[in-house]
């Protein structure tokens, strides 16, 4: 069908073949094929004879209907065509070519799931009956079904229709033949879809020999190994690898086919894809684009295939923080999908999935969550709970519940979608390490920061084993990590886990992207907490420019780095006051006088009264560094708390005092520094 479409446009015949078709056959018989396509055969089986004359009509006819179907699709309007190639198929129901050529069409250009597994599962009856169980016939529709299913997200029936496939095709037309070549490829691709990246390679590899070895190194069969093998390399993160076989399906296909074909644009949109998740942005979206026209010139921009470049294009502009572009496209996505398969579709729950990816990212959690469960109901219903999608729509809302504040909810889908990952994928795959830093962080909330660390700790050695790589989810554990550090209290560790995440976050995402936005924050927290205020200071002023500008001055994140600011601000300012313990005695025994002074207290703001009841708290339960007036001397000193029968107040100072204190500490801060 595509060789007939390439050859009508090259002698730019689309139209006319049209019109040529139209007036070989009577109005009347045309007429009475368009309102009941099967009279000429069942006229010819109520004669039971077949007459000469009728079978040539009835050849003729179908020619005209053919001839239609390629001038429509020769003009990419494949509604029309579709509609043709169905008029054939119901003038002779019993035609094998009629059947699976229509079969074909609509799953490949109309995209209708459901109704090329009812076809296709009616065309492997058929042909078991006229041609046998084993039957190279057979065998096609299965790997056809296998086809569908695997778009559907049914990965286990699509596993099972190819191996039939394969099975037969071995048997029928030995080990070396271009059909079970195509078939290893397609498994070979699901192999990939599940995880399972070596039994990929094997099988890819496999297919990838025996077109070579059949067709020579430019054909289209070889291309369409080298994507295959392309996306399997992109997928374990290997981009340059994944690069350097899709150039070298580009190049065969664009010497085959022209500059106008779908198989083209797929090679275009992966090698987008391998820009995309090396994070290189820019150079993704020009190959997006350009996949795009074609897929929007060759299928209409209501097709399917256009919707997933839709998506596509979305998941990169959220990524970089452009929301509001990326939710149009999620919506134009939507709109195609919804139209071209109803409400309980998996690209339809795949797109819901996107959206509420977006809503989380702007923190609006009520409305992401709406579309997360919106996307779980779909995915449950369609493939069962025992699937990749489930799974990582369950872990979605798992986030949801964490960010606010339901631990116990978060962690029951966070379990829920770990066994369903560890089943599927096992203890190695990234999926798997995402899980485990998510579980990590409820840890971190609820306190146990040393179980923390170690979700986090082999969340990493998973990313790093599967993927080798410096993308955006190992800036996630490292600063997963940080964080469990900071709760240990070894600021030196977080301080260098934050700035791993900052270096890698700044390559991949550039400077002005909320994830950045996390890093500066993060630093500039540990940098306060060590008391390096200046140096604090800006990576806090970084991380607000890059919130307020895509956040918003209402959103809690922005409102986090601005709280922090002042305290920062305010911790570079001496803050006096009066420190009084109850028990002099005791107080002795820590070094200092029962009423001090404190100048400055590192890493607390008390800026009110309120907060001087919880500095007083603090100072009977951690230890804290303090700069102290005793009578006439300032001091350095580190109180170390829990002293039995020590109890702490603190009151503020006189604004007399408060003159008197600064004018001391100055001079003693003039002489230290010289």
């Amino acid at each position: 069908m595509q060789a007939v479409i390439v050859n009508l446009l090259k002698e730019g015949k689309g139209g006319e073949v049209v019109t040529i078709a139209r007036n070989q056959l009577s109005a009347e018989l045309w007429n009475r094929i368009m309102k009941d396509p099967g009279a000429i055969k069942r006229d010819m089986e109520q004669k039971k004879v077949e007459l000469k004359q009728d079978t040539l009509l009835l050849e003729q006819a179908a020619r005209q209907l053919k001839n239609m179907a390629d001038g429509f699709a020769a003009k990419y309007q494949n509604d029309s065509s579709a509609f043709y190639l169905k008029k054939r198929m119901e003038m002779d129901t019993l035609n094998y070519a009629y059947l699976s050529e229509y079969a074909d069409f609509i799953r490949e250009y109309l995209v209708s799931y459901d109704e090329s597994i009812l076809l296709y599962g009616h065309i492997i009856e058929f042909c078991k009956v006229k041609y046998g169980e084993e039957s190279n016939e057979v065998a096609d529709n299965y790997n056809a079904i296998g086809v569908v299913y695997h778009d559907k997200g049914d990965i286990s029936t699509s596993l099972d229709n190819y191996l039939s496939a394969l099975r037969i095709r071995e048997k029928v037309l030995g080990y070396k033949h271009e059909d079970v070549a195509t078939t290893l490829d397609n498994i070979g691709v699901l192999y990939c879809d599940l995880g399972n990246y070596q039994k990929a390679l094997e099988y890819c590899e496999h297919a990838f020999r025996i077109f070579k070895k059949i067709s020579g190194e430019n054909h289209p069969d070889v291309a369409l190994s080298y994507n295959s093998i392309g996306f399997i390399y992109s997928e374990t993160g290997n981009f340059d690898k994944a690069l350097e076989y899709y150039r070298k399906a580009l190049s065969i296909q664009e010497k085959a086919f022209g500059n106008d074909h779908p198989e083209l644009a797929t090679t275009l949109n992966n090698i987008g894809q391998a820009y995309y998740s090396n994070s290189d942005f820019d150079i993704a979206l020009t190959f997006y684009n350009k996949s795009l026209a074609i897929w929007e010139k060759v299928f209409g921009q209501n097709h399917p295939i256009v919707a997933y470049s839709y998506n596509n294009i979305g998941s990169l502009y959220e990524d970089l923080g452009e929301y509001e572009i990326a939710m149009e496209y999620y919506m134009k996505a939507l709109n195609i999908r919804n139209k071209a398969f109803g409400q309980e579709n998996i690209d339809v729950a795949g797109t819901y999935n996107n959206i509420g990816s977006c809503y989380y990212n702007q923190e609006n959690y009520l409305l992401a969550k709406e579309y997360y469960l919106k996307s779980l109901e779909i995915r449950k219903k369609i493939t069962g709970e025992e699937n990749n999608y489930v799974a990582t729509t369950m872990n979605n809302i798992g986030l949801i519940y964490a960010n606010q504040g339901d631990y116990q909810n978060a962690m029951e889908f966070y379990n829920r979608a770990l066994a369903i990952q560890l089943k599927l994928l096992g203890s190695e795959h990234p999926l798997v390490a995402t899980l485990y830093n998510n579980i990590g962080r409820i840890c971190l909330t609820q306190g146990d920061n040393a179980k923390a660390l170690d979700y986090f700790t082999k969340a990493m050695a998973i990313q790093k084993k599967a993927l080798s790589d410096d993308g955006i989810m190992t800036a996630i554990l490292y600063n997963s990590i940080g964080m469990a550090y900071r709760a240990l209290k070894n600021y030196p560790k977080a301080l260098e886990n934050f700035y791993e995440a900052h270096e890698i976050l700044k390559k991949v995402v550039g400077d002005e992207h909320p994830k950045l936005a996390i890093a500066y924050h993060n630093i500039a927290d540990i940098l306060f907490r060590q008391g390096h205020y200046s140096e604090a200071l800006e990576y806090a002023i970084k991380a607000n420019k890059i919130r307020e500008e895509k956040l918003g001055n209402e959103n809690k994140s922005t409102m986090d780095t601005q709280n922090l600011m002042k305290m920062i601000n305010l911790s570079m300012k001496p803050h006096i006051y009066r420190l009084i313990i109850s028990d002099s005695i005791q107080a002795s025994k820590q070094g200092i006088s029962s009423i001090s002074i404190i100048l400055r207290f590192n890493t607390w703001e008390f800026g009110n009264k309120e907060n001087l009841i919880s500095i007083a708290q603090l100072l009977e339960s951690e230890q804290a560094n303090l700069i102290l007036l005793e009578g006439e001397s300032i001091i350095k000193h580190q109180y170390k708390p829990n002293i039995p029968g020590v109890n702490i107040d603190i009151e503020a100072v006189t604004p007399d005092e408060e003159s008197r204190i600064l004018q001391l500490y100055n001079a003693w801060k003039e002489k230290n520094e010289k």
